[in-house]
């Protein structure tokens, strides 16, 4: 939620997309981008290793009225996501 901190531990490694809402992921400035242009930097994918994972990484929220909405993908290597068949 806007002007809140969370640091987010894994047990493994994920990337991760913003998409929603800009403030900090890590020591880097993270933002949804409302419109790409080819050659455009964004600051909205990340890769966070498994030895960043398990120490946790910072996220701040540094909007006043949006919520900063990050969505992880793991591959099936996380043993707290469940297994589907």
């Amino acid at each position: 939620m806007p002007g809140e901190t969370y640091v987010l531990a894994d047990q493994a490694c994920y990337c991760a997309i913003v998409v929603q809402g800009h403030g900090s992921f890590g020591v880097f400035e993270c933002e949804a981008p409302e419109l790409v242009r080819f050659e455009d930097i964004t600051g909205d994918e990340y890769f966070v290793s498994e030895s960043a994972a398990k120490k946790g990484v910072k996220i701040t929220n540094t909007s006043s009225y949006q919520p900063l909405v990050i969505l992880q993908n793991f591959a099936n290597n996380n043993p707290e996501v469940p297994a589907t068949v």
